[in-house]
């Protein structure tokens, strides 16, 4: 195996392991999990992926969000005021 084609399969090996989520998806996610985002992860799409946010998520006054631990990269602002997330 070449040096180059070792890298390939590495690059695509990573690759594989992330999905990209639009704000305004993640957003329609958290309705559907009642705000817990830890439950994303266990659907069947989002299930042994990381989840990267493709821009800004801006949370502020969405009260029953409670968690958003199945976020891995957000590329971009992250603004969780007003929520009932204790932690990030």
């Amino acid at each position: 195996m070449s040096l180059n084609s070792l890298i390939k399969k590495i690059i695509k090996e990573e690759t594989e392991d992330w999905v990209d989520v639009s704000p305004e998806e993640y957003k329609e996610l958290l309705d559907y999990v009642n705000g817990d985002g830890s439950i994303i992860k266990r659907l069947p799409d989002y299930a042994g992926k990381k989840i990267r946010i493709t821009g800004e998520l801006d949370l502020r006054g969405k009260e029953k969000v409670t968690n958003i631990d199945s976020i891995d990269l957000v590329q971009g602002n992250l603004y969780i005021g007003y929520t009932k997330i204790p932690f990030f």
